[in-house]
């Protein structure tokens, strides 16, 4: 019996790695495209707050980290196209003062307790069915999502003014890019922890943008590092005793540097 439950939870584990992954290293080739890498960082620490928003007003977790992730997105968008302060000014102010929030709820909410640790780090093991199928409807989501702006994105990335020229509208693209990495976050802060998740973003496109002749293969490249990295780092934490989501993220940087030396010796 306890073999069955242990495969059981083991399953739910990897099944969930295989959902999320391709989800993160998709659009961390679009945030690194955008050199907008800290965004992740700033709607992670928001995600915080969310979570301990939802704890203290006793609502679903999920449907706070979200509307805490959407204003973030909001406020970011509105300010890139109307402040004298640039956007990266913004997303510091936001993303500290999230965490700094959300932490000290966290602490304030006495009739709640939650171990820290396990937003902050995540708990992949304890993915429930329920957590399967938001990962499902997500990846899903962030397929169609790319799929369907491929070309404005692409475009967006290359030059926002060259894009506007061209008929797109920009903001309305940049809010919808933002919404869908704030979904990411919160869905897969539970698995990695809100602040890990956001390495896993950029390390498989940082590790593979060398050697990608176009942005598709970049994407390729990026989902099949990820997944190894994802693998590896499971089988390691199990072998070397070691929390789960800290031990992938290691994996991933160590592949990240095997593959830059390989890469440089070549060159």
């Amino acid at each position: 019996m306890i073999d069955v439950v242990l495969s059981d939870f083991i399953y739910r584990s990897l099944l969930a790695g295989v959902l999320l992954t391709p989800s993160l290293a998709l659009v961390g080739c679009f945030l690194m495209w955008r050199r907008m890498v800290f965004l992740s960082d700033t709607l992670s620490h928001g995600a915080i707050l969310g979570v301990a928003l939802g704890l203290f007003l006793h609502i679903n977790i999920y449907v706070s980290v979200l509307v805490i992730a959407f204003g973030v997105a909001l406020i970011l968008s509105r300010r890139n196209q109307s402040h004298f302060l640039p956007p990266e000014v913004w997303m510091s102010i936001l993303s500290y003062t999230s965490l700094a929030l959300g932490l000290v709820l966290l602490v304030l909410n006495r009739q709640t307790r939650v171990d820290p640790d396990s937003i902050l780090f995540g708990d992949i093991l304890g993915v429930s069915a329920t957590d399967l199928g938001w990962l499902l409807g997500i990846a899903i989501l962030v397929g169609g999502l790319c799929y369907k702006n491929w070309r404005p994105w692409l475009l967006m990335s290359l030059d926002e003014d060259l894009a506007h020229t061209s008929g797109i509208c920009v903001s309305r693209h940049r809010l919808l890019f933002v919404c869908m990495v704030a979904l990411i976050i919160a869905v897969g802060m539970k698995m990695i922890g809100a602040l890990l998740l956001p390495a896993l973003l950029i390390l498989p496109a940082a590790t593979v943008s060398r050697f990608s002749k176009t942005p598709e293969q970049m994407v390729l490249f990026s989902v099949i590092f990820l997944l190894i990295a994802y693998f590896l780092g499971f089988y390691a934490s199990f072998e070397l005793d070691s929390p789960t989501g800290p031990t992938i993220v290691i994996t991933a940087t160590v592949l990240f540097l095997l593959v830059s030396g390989f890469v440089k010796k070549r060159a």
